[in-house]
């Protein structure tokens, strides 16, 4: 990914969690005028510790920042984090023990999996 698309790939990230430039900066001790020259493509793809920095204000975890970055390849593997509610609801070719799940059997799977997340702490 080049740069310029980084930075709006960064930008969105703060974006969508409610950041402004100065509170990131504030969070991570990444000065703000390198993350709007980020942010700008004024500065190249940071580097993978800068990265690791915004990780945890930006909700997102490494390795899609580096994925982003261009330093990792899109993973060939199950990804690292799978929202399970979307998964019911949009695929059909889901197995338990090599037999398939039907549209009623993912429909109580996700009323049992509402259930789990009403009763939270």
């Amino acid at each position: 990914m080049d740069s310029a698309n980084f930075g709006n790939y960064l930008r969105t990230l703060r974006k969508r969690n409610d950041l402004t430039i100065n509170q990131l900066e504030e969070l991570t001790g990444i000065s703000n005028a390198y993350i709007s020259q980020i942010e700008t493509g004024k500065r190249g793809v940071p580097s993978s510790e800068i990265l690791k920095k915004l990780c945890l204000p930006l909700k997102v975890s490494h390795q899609p920042l580096m994925i982003e970055a261009g330093y990792l390849k899109e993973p060939t593997t199950f990804p690292e984090h799978v929202d399970l509610g979307k998964l019911l609801l949009q695929q059909n070719n889901i197995f338990f023990r090599g037999i398939q799940i039907n549209a009623k059997q993912r429909k109580i799977l996700l009323d049992i999996l509402e259930q789990f997340t009403d009763n939270e702490m």
